[in-house]
């Protein structure tokens, strides 16, 4: 399954490359380099926890990345410089873990006060 997996990614990111020298009419070595970053983000933004083996939603993968691209496009019609945008990007995706940590420490301290909660109805002894 493992090399299945592999070998279906190597088959993707051979058709992305033929997809961009179809479109650019050029091929480069370091075509879509300095772009890691974006795409973390992206997909952070999506809410796919980053610290927990990556455990998302490819929908909220792609709305994480129409979300990001409606954002670079505002800082290109702005005139902010790409430094600038790599500094942002860099702070929400900052946020975007802090964010996706919380929700899930949240999620799990009320998952456990409900099962406590069941437990402690159905024995009727209170539990500690």
């Amino acid at each position: 399954v493992l090399a299945f997996v592999y070998a279906q990614s190597a088959l993707l990111a051979g058709l992305a490359g033929i997809l961009a020298a179809s479109i650019y009419n050029s091929a480069s070595s370091n075509f879509g380099q300095g772009a890691e970053l974006r795409v973390i983000t992206a997909v952070a933004i999506g809410g796919t926890s980053l610290t927990r083996g990556g455990i998302g939603k490819i929908s909220g993968t792609l709305l994480g990345s129409l979300f990001l691209a409606l954002t670079y496009n505002a800082f290109i019609m702005s005139g902010i410089s790409t430094y600038y945008q790599d500094v942002i990007t860099g702070a929400m995706l900052v946020i975007a873990i802090v964010f996706s940590e919380q929700a899930k420490s949240l999620r799990s301290s009320v998952l456990e006060k409900v099962t406590k909660n069941i437990l402690t109805r159905k024995s009727g002894h209170i539990l500690p």
